[in-house]
């Protein structure tokens, strides 16, 4: 499907699951607008796309109700990103899930990439959408989260970085539901006040 401004084509990747814990099925056109609508500008940010390049990105959506998603090193010229998603992570409120994708985006801007894009492997693999690596470091996740605060100011204003705290506090929050996503990137106690900090003087 294409997003209508012709940046953005969103490819859904039809997997089959192998667990319970994974219900792949294609995205929905309210899904990849919601997703299309948080990614655009961290996209346009870092030069993904353009107004005379196109992104396509290979989707991967996980219907379930926990929390998840991982941006992907693209594969090869076929896709310039991935994403690995649940239905669950696409029901967050806009700030929040841009700065999700801020978060992600940053650590493959930071060249920290665990993980890539899977055509092959086990089955396990191919229904995440990827091949997963050890967890990020705790040096990373918080240099991350400095770069996410930048993309959102830059690509957005000051007032969207906001939306790293909060989605960072509800991680804290909901606990469980978001055990996929802390496996990859560990949680500390003050980790959503220091992101607020990295917001505050952009407003």
């Amino acid at each position: 499907m294409s997003h209508r401004g012709g940046a953005l084509l969103l490819l859904a990747v039809l997997l089959t699951a192998c667990a319970e814990t994974y219900k792949i099925r294609p995205i929905q056109l309210d899904e990849s607008a919601a997703l299309t609508i948080a990614a655009d500008p961290l996209l346009k940010q870092v030069g993904l796309i353009g107004p005379r390049r196109s992104c396509t990105m290979a989707v991967t959506l996980n219907d379930v109700q926990a929390r998840v998603l991982e941006v992907l090193p693209g594969s090869g010229s076929e896709y310039c990103l991935g994403f690995y998603v649940s239905s669950g992570a696409l029901a967050l409120p806009l700030a929040e899930l841009r700065g999700l994708i801020a978060h992600g985006l940053a650590h493959l801007v930071l060249g920290h990439a665990r993980t890539s894009a899977a055509s092959s492997g086990s089955s396990r693999a191919r229904a995440r959408g990827y091949v997963q690596g050890r967890p990020h470091s705790l040096e990373e996740e918080a240099e991350a989260d400095r770069e996410a605060a930048r993309l959102l100011t830059t690509a957005v204003g000051g007032p969207a970085c906001a939306g790293l705290g909060q989605v960072l506090e509800r991680v804290a929050a909901e606990g469980d539901r978001w055990s996929e996503w802390t496996e990859q990137h560990p949680q500390t106690p003050r980790r959503a006040i220091a992101a607020r900090g990295l917001c505050a003087g952009k407003r």
